[in-house]
């Protein structure tokens, strides 16, 4: 999570200028007599009905890009902007703050106040900028010059609001499966507290930073060396539980898709995802979406080369998809699990808001953001649950709902009384780009809300004073900061509501399907024996046989299948998936012209 700010006074800000660095959005994005504009959030349809591009959702404002003919038009039918100036390729910021702070003025920088806690910022191009960053009290986040679509209703919530879900024993099997001692031992070697032997990597080396500028491109220095592979550990770790292929991709973005021309630069940074396969929504348009950011920052430039280990923030929750992934992975799932590790939030939500630009919000169906949650220092239990308002975000708040149920339902993981339900619009951590383009989404977090967090973590580290497991809190000479067993309950409650949204099916057979196939007349039949029980099949098919790539094309709970969707004269494969990385043998068929 990232409040801090880094050898910078509360409400001082640096610039420096440096040469060929662009600032958010590149000069060559700009158009011809284009504006920057800032309009009250109800104006968004009248923007979208003179084809104005929406770049950004605020609490009461968007920001948009009109030109300047589109501003004439706007202002005949009586709608004036709040704040507008002409576009120079300047990297818009949004500063969202407390009330208690005081955002600074900054010498040649347009700025306008869209509510008493959210500032607009206009770096200039070529400029970089180290904008405040106060622990708890503010945090920055670009905009990119991408245009958002609608916000949606997602089709499954346009039907009635179901009644709570009744207690699933696969899940409960789920639940019941996960480990404290596996999700620590995570923690441990994703803060270079324990040795790690990553293939073709390193032998026997501890991951001391997860910087995102030493991990894109990987950059092992330092003495001792940083051995920044924490993305080489993930893919390895995936790998072992059958996330290969095409379900364990990196993203790349840069500061075109993220915004964060002040903090990404020109560097390329990446994403993370793994996705778990659906038996029903095969096409991935219901996804569920277990998030984290995986990087971390510390208390200067110099220490994140090496000493960077983010134990609290944020791999206490971030090893709970982890967790996740490891017992999912032997059962069948009716909606895809995207398991979701994203780079750059501390320097202001990157990769969050890449992945929510480069990819269509209408199938993202909800999101469980993982942050800090390993620091109890008064030891009252309390656990903040983020869910915004019954007004901004109905669905968010029901979702919460859903965790407090889950959380009960498997047995009151988590001391009911003891969670804390936030109603603010909390822009610190990364579920909130996805509470921007209208994605319904939830945080978990240590008691922010009553400012009892870890005092060790980003830019607060210091000798003596870091983010790791073994650091005795400073507050309490007596005790650990990191208390994995105030942690451990959230972990298991997140993954609860996952397995619970995701709804398993069946625990995976022995042994898949044995499949056929015969072509008749420009079609081709596909048959193969029950598997016993399996209640829901995908048919699977390559273009040009069976060395080709495989997607879904169907689910059937039938054990037969009829392409008729063939061209003749062409080959294809077929295979039939029975769990997520559990397909059969594979048949190829011609079709004659």
């Amino acid at each position: 999570m990232s409040f801090g700010m880094r050898n910078v006074a509360v409400g001082v800000v640096s610039l420096m200028c440096l040469v060929g660095l662009p600032a958010a959005s590149l000069s060559a994005d700009t158009v011809p007599e284009r504006w920057i504009s800032l309009f009250p959030a109800g104006a968004e349809p009248v923007l979208r009905d003179a084809s104005v591009p929406v770049w950004s959702r605020e609490e009461d404002a968007v920001v948009a890009g009109p030109s300047e003919a589109q501003l004439d038009v706007l202002r005949a039918q009586g709608v004036e902007p709040l704040f507008s100036v002409r576009d120079h390729g300047e990297g818009i910021h949004v500063l969202s703050h407390d009330r208690s702070f005081n955002p600074p003025v900054l010498a040649g920088v347009p700025r306008f106040q869209i509510d008493d806690q959210t500032m607009l910022y206009l770096i200039p191009a070529g400029v970089e900028m180290s904008l405040p960053w106060v622990k708890l009290r503010a945090l920055a986040h670009g905009v990119p010059r991408i245009a958002l679509p609608p916000v949606r209703v997602h089709p499954a919530d346009k039907v009635a609001r179901p009644a709570p879900a009744a207690p699933n024993k696969l899940v409960r099997q789920i639940v019941d499966a996960t480990r404290q001692d596996e999700w620590f031992q995570d923690v441990r070697d994703l803060s270079g507290d324990s040795d790690v032997t990553i293939p073709g990597y390193c032998d026997g080396c501890r991951i001391r930073t997860r910087a995102s500028n030493y991990m894109f491109p990987l950059n092992n220095t330092g003495d001792p060396p940083g051995n920044p592979f924490a993305s080489e550990y993930l893919e390895d770790k995936a790998a072992g539980w059958g996330f290969t292929g095409p379900n364990a991709v990196r993203e790349s973005y840069t500061s075109a898709e993220s915004g964060c021309g002040f903090g990404q630069g020109s560097q390329t940074w990446q994403n993370l995802v793994f996705t778990l396969p659906a038996q029903v929504d095969f096409a991935q348009n219901q996804q569920v979406i277990f998030l984290v950011h995986y990087d971390s920052i510390s208390g200067s430039p110099t220490d994140d080369a090496n000493n960077s280990p983010g134990a609290d923030d944020a791999m206490s929750g971030g090893a709970a998809l982890l967790e996740a992934m490891r017992t999912f992975k032997g059962y069948a799932w009716r909606y895809p699990v995207k398991f979701l590790f994203v780079s750059g939030e501390e320097v202001g939500l990157c990769g969050s808001t890449a992945y929510t630009r480069m990819h269509p919000p209408d199938s993202m169906w909800r999101v469980i953001n993982m942050d800090q949650t390993a620091y109890d220092g008064n030891k009252d239990g309390l656990m903040n649950l983020y869910n915004w308002s019954p007004t901004d975000c109905p669905s968010c708040v029901a979702f919460g709902d859903a965790f407090v149920q889950a959380n009960s339902t498997y047995g009151n993981i988590i001391d009911p009384a003891k969670i804390v339900r936030n109603t603010r619009l909390m822009c610190q951590t990364d579920h909130c780009p996805f509470w921007q383009i209208g994605v319904t989404a939830i945080d978990l977090n240590e008691d922010l809300t009553n400012d009892d967090v870890c005092p060790c973590f980003d830019q607060r580290q210091r000798p003596g004073c870091r983010d790791t497991v073994t650091q005795i809190d400073p507050f309490n000479g007596t005790t650990l900061m990191f208390d994995q067993d105030y942690s451990w309950p959230t972990e298991k409650a997140g993954i609860a509501l996952i397995a619970q949204t995701a709804e398993p099916l069946y625990a995976c057979p022995a042994s898949g399907a044995k499949l056929r196939a015969a072509t008749v007349k420009q079609r081709v039949q596909l048959n193969w024996p029950a598997v016993p029980k399996v209640t829901h099949y995908v048919v699977e098919r390559a273009d040009g046989g069976c060395d080709g790539t495989f997607a879904g094309i169907a689910s059937t709970t039938r054990g037969s299948y009829t392409d008729t969707a063939v061209t003749p004269g062409s080959t294809y494969g077929y295979r039939v998936r029975t769990c997520p990385f559990q397909v059969s043998n594979c048949v190829e068929r011609s079709v004659r012209p």
